[in-house]
């Protein structure tokens, strides 16, 4: 499988993949989940939507993070993690685009976890402009080889 890291922009103006491929829509807890990301096309096997903030700790209360959020926000989750592999699972696609706002942070540590876990190697998202949310790759990676053979 290929894994990549796009931005919301990156795939509203892509024509769409040519092989068989999965989305992952990263979109903010509290934005509004957007409509189904233009790149689909017959080649599309599924879209999942995921909710989760861009961050790598939980802020503490009086914390500069807290204040900026209010005191609202989520984290990738375990059951964020399982319904990945769930929609990988059921679609097994020759490609997987995550995209999420800027395509830097989310999306580059969910596509690097996976990557590293189904292809060994991680490297292109932590040698190429990339700044993987660490907290999406360690609980998508560490979910990954605690529940998978």
């Amino acid at each position: 499988m290929q894994f990549k890291a796009k931005s919301r922009y990156e795939v509203e103006k892509a024509n769409g993949e040519k092989e068989r491929h999965t989305i992952i829509s990263i979109h903010g807890a509290v934005e509004q989940a957007g409509k189904p990301a233009p790149i689909a096309n017959s080649t599309t096997q599924a879209t999942l939507y995921l909710r989760f903030d861009d961050l790598d700790f939980v802020p503490m209360p009086g914390n500069a993070m807290w204040s900026v959020m209010g005191g609202e926000f989520e984290l990738f989750s375990e059951a964020d993690a399982a319904a990945v592999v769930s929609i990988l699972r059921a679609t097994s696609p020759e490609v997987v685009v995550c995209h999420c706002a800027t395509g830097q942070s989310r999306s580059a540590g969910l596509a690097a976890a996976l990557s590293k876990y189904y292809n060994r190697d991680d490297s292109h998202f932590f040698n190429g402009g990339y700044t993987p949310n660490m907290h999406v790759y360690r609980k998508m990676y560490d979910y990954l080889i605690e529940e998978l053979p």
